[in-house]
Parts: C-alpha cells; structure tokens; sequence
C-alpha cells in the first residue's frame, strides 16, 4: 500500500532564492508516515497513547532536484520492509511529474523509556499487510536498487537501539 500526500511547499520552508531547504524534505516525509499510519488503521497518537515509540534511527535521502515555493509536491510513503522490533519505510517527493527526492527512514520500536521491544503484533500486521511487493527502491522505481540497508538492528551496547 503507499499512501501519497498532497503538499505545497510554504514560505517558510525556502531559501532567499525560493528553494525548499533540504531538512523540509523530512519534515514532509514524517507527514505522509503518520499519514500512512493513520490511513491503515494505527494512527500515530494511539501508538503513543498505548506506551509504543517508533523513533527513527536511520534516515536516508537523496535529492534530485529541488522543490520551490507554492510549488505542491506529491510525497509518497510505503513500507519497505518489517522486523521483529523495526520497519524501514520509503518515500518519494514528486512534482509536475518529476523525481525531487527519494530515502527512507527504519525506526525500532520502544517503550516509554526508550528501550527496544518487540512491534505489537496487531501493528505488525497491518505492517506486514500494507508492505509493498517490490522493496528494492523508492515508490515507483520498482527494481532500481538505491540504497542498502543493514538487516537487522544495531545496538549501542547500552540496551537501547
């Protein structure tokens, strides 16, 4: 399943020239991530409100053309790929038909203390069920491998992610 959000790029968000800045990239792709959450049934707030954290721990992008003011992007998110305590998704910023921008960000899923656990198993699933057949790249770059990521993990020997 990906999930596709609508956004105009705001005043605010560019440079003197009226370009985006590059870190308004992210902020709009955690915007289609709680969207997407929302959209298969686990909003976001109710994680929170259940004791479930999903910070991210690995983040990824690569820009191919910028995005201007009043210019509205189409950003793109799906799931990349699910874990035992982790999901990596992956993000498209278009516009007028064109590729802006492409990455992806991991999260592992914490308590409220910041230790590492296991996904809840009713989002698991819906993970599971909403992830994309090809994980090989961006949205709609079926089989054009952009990135490798590790599989699994990484700790920082203190038992947090």
């Amino acid at each position: 399943m990906r999930v596709t959000l609508p956004l105009e790029v705001r005043y605010a968000e560019t440079d003197q020239m009226g370009v985006a800045h590059h870190a308004a990239y992210v902020v709009w792709m955690e915007a289609a991530r709680v969207e997407f959450l929302k959209r298969v049934g686990s909003p976001y707030h109710e994680l929170e409100r259940s004791g479930v954290r999903l910070p991210v721990v690995e983040l990824r992008v690569t820009y191919r053309a910028p995005a201007s003011f009043g210019q509205v992007v189409q950003v793109s998110c799906e799931v990349q790929d699910v874990r035992s305590r982790a999901a990596t998704f992956r993000y498209a910023v278009e516009a007028e038909g064109r590729r802006l921008a492409e990455g992806y960000t991991r999260h592992v899923c914490c308590d409220g203390q910041g230790r590492a656990i296991p996904l809840p198993e009713a989002l698991r699933r819906l993970l599971e069920g909403a992830s994309s057949a090809d994980r090989s790249g961006p949205p709609g770059h079926q089989g054009e491998l952009l990135y490798n990521r590790p599989s699994r993990p990484r700790t920082t020997g203190r038992g947090r992610w």
